[in-house]
């Protein structure tokens, strides 16, 4: 498998020029192994994680060995924090780290609100979008825990803009229209 420093020789000045590294690239700071098959990582812009790697390891091949606590223990920190190895051999990017990293945290209502922020939806589009009702939404907003699924599918609809579009249906402004029974 090729890594990073087979293509450069890992100084900033040439990641940056020839590998633009801003604020959407992660970087690591430290990684510790720990019990079972999770990393404790410290990102470069300050925040914590810990990433639970159970079933990567146990649904692909390449990764079976770090099944073994004495191989997951050689966890070290690679390409001035681009990314995770074991040996010379195996390795994982910061992004995927990261990526699986929030998954596995799970969001809050505050992480819901901020998301429905970033993409400007109300309650009704956001209804529309996720497929739920307008009180499902309001719910989420004030969750102290959001589940697993809308979690996984609002990340994915940031992350992917066109899913976004696949399902956003503009609303008309103010309430609806009252019908004339007279």
């Amino acid at each position: 498998m090729k890594r990073l420093s087979d293509y450069f020789d890992g100084s900033d000045d040439e990641l940056v020029e020839l590998a633009p590294v801003g604020p959407s690239v992660p970087r690591l700071a430290r990684v510790r192994a720990e019990r079972g098959s999770s990393l404790m990582l410290s990102w470069k812009d300050g925040k914590t994680t810990r990433v639970d790697l159970t079933g990567l390891i146990a649904r692909h091949r390449l990764f079976a060995g770090l099944s073994d606590p004495a191989v997951f223990a050689g966890a070290v920190m690679i390409e001035n924090g681009h990314g995770v190895a074991w040996g010379d051999d195996l390795d994982l990017s910061a992004e995927t780290l990261r990526s699986m990293a929030e998954v596995q945290a799970g969001w809050t209502g505050e992480d819901f609100t901020r998301w429905m922020e970033r993409l400007k939806l109300s309650n009704a589009t956001a209804a529309d979008v996720l497929d739920v009702h307008i009180n499902t939404i309001k719910r989420l907003k004030v969750a102290h825990s959001v589940d697993r699924l809308t979690t996984v599918t609002a990340q994915a609809i940031e992350e992917h803009p066109h899913m976004l579009d696949a399902f956003f249906r503009p609303r008309a402004a103010g309430r609806p229209k009252q019908a004339d029974n007279g």
